[in-house]
């Protein structure tokens, strides 16, 4: 074994730049892929954000579905916990496809000011926002298909009633990605009170995303002999679930590509390297060395580069991504990209590259076809 070492340290040194090539190779798998992860999580965590900023963080709903009736102990218990920011109870019917007299269908979602920008459609295109029953703000584009002027008033069938709403103001819908809601109004268009009002959910936003664990501590003790159901709303959407598996593919064919280039590249070198060494091989093997031997040689000089490319990789990655981190600011100072580096991430993306290296090496050794001592001192 002895023996073994001081050869590899030998055809390390003696062939510089094949050492170099393999460690740059390592180097630079280990550094695309620990960066590609990195990247990968620090956009996941961009569209948690961008999520949160248009879900509400809890969604509590009635155990087995079905509807609830307004609890007013609850509904303080909530508002006067200092970890909440903003309740909204949403009827049972909170998203109806309604009709106009033209035969138009659009969704409508009954609430109050805060369903207004739980649903981003705050921010008045024309007009103005529902304050009173009886009054409707719906998306500029459905004004635009109705050729509706602001205030007009629209006829809407609804489980075979006819309503009469008034349109008094258009929003710019800026959430296409995630809702298909066409216009908003009041409880009070169709409910005369809180208490007469079936709802479907109680939706909480929290002051801070951070204290969610916190709060579910408190919250499900308060709570854990009712109806209720509470779940994460973010987890609940289909589109962020699709997106999050979206991204895990994706991360994994450009890890797949990023390996077999490696392989390649270490195939290559190490059977260049092997056919340089032809020569000494066969004095080797003429003075008692055993293929084993000589596999063994070939296999540690890989294991030691890589645990220097590894090191390397490490170290220039991190020192990267500080970097990155600290120029990728907006004007205030605050983070554009959430950039966070864990020795998990570093493990899977070393494993990837020290076990592609290593069967590139093995299958490099396999095709060589260590010959008898004759022919390779022919050679």
């Amino acid at each position: 074994m002895k023996l073994s070492f001081k050869l590899t340290f030998k055809f390390i040194i003696k062939a510089p730049l094949q050492s170099l090539i393999i460690i740059f190779t390592m180097l630079a798998g280990i550094a695309s892929l620990l960066f590609l992860t990195t990247l990968f999580t620090s956009l996941n965590h961009t569209l948690e954000n961008a999520i949160y900023s248009i879900l509400y963080d809890l969604r509590m709903v009635k155990q087995g579905g079905g509807s609830f009736n307004y609890n007013e102990d609850d509904y303080r218990w909530i508002l006067e916990n200092d970890y909440i920011d903003e309740v909204i109870y949403l009827t049972n019917n909170a998203t109806t496809l309604i009709t106009t007299d033209e035969e138009q269908p659009f969704n409508i979602t009954y609430g109050n000011e805060g369903v207004f920008k739980y649903f981003k459609a705050d921010e008045v295109f024309k007009g103005r926002v529902p304050n009173k029953g009886g009054e409707i703000i719906i998306s500029e584009s459905l004004r635009k298909q109705l050729a509706l002027e602001i205030p007009s008033t629209i006829t809407i069938k609804r489980a075979n009633r006819f309503l009469e709403l008034e349109v008094v103001g258009s929003y710019q819908r800026k959430d296409d990605f995630f809702s298909s809601r066409n216009a908003y109004t009041l409880y009070s268009s169709f409910y005369k009170n809180l208490e007469s009002a079936p709802f479907g959910a109680i939706n909480i936003r929290l002051k801070d995303k951070n204290d969610l664990d916190d709060y579910l501590e408190i919250h499900n003790e308060h709570f854990k002999d009712s109806d209720y159901r509470t779940v994460s709303l973010v987890e609940e959407s289909t589109t962020y679930k699709l997106i999050k598996k979206t991204q895990v593919l994706v991360l994994a064919t450009i890890q797949i590509f990023i390996a077999l280039a490696i392989f390649l590249i270490t195939a290559s070198v190490i059977s260049f390297s092997i056919n340089e060494k032809r020569m000494q091989i066969g004095v080797l093997k003429a003075l008692g060395y055993e293929k084993r031997h000589l596999r063994r040689t070939f296999i540690l000089q890989s294991y030691l580069l890589a645990v220097i490319a590894s090191v390397l990789g490490y170290l220039l990655t991190d020192i990267g991504l500080r970097f990155l981190r600290k120029i990728m600011r907006d004007p205030e100072g605050k983070p554009r990209l959430i950039i966070s580096v864990n020795e998990y991430l570093y493990i899977i993306s070393f494993v990837v590259v020290f076990l592609t290296v290593m069967l590139a090496t093995l299958n490099s050794l396999r095709k060589a076809h260590l010959d008898s001592t004759v022919t390779l001192l022919k050679e």
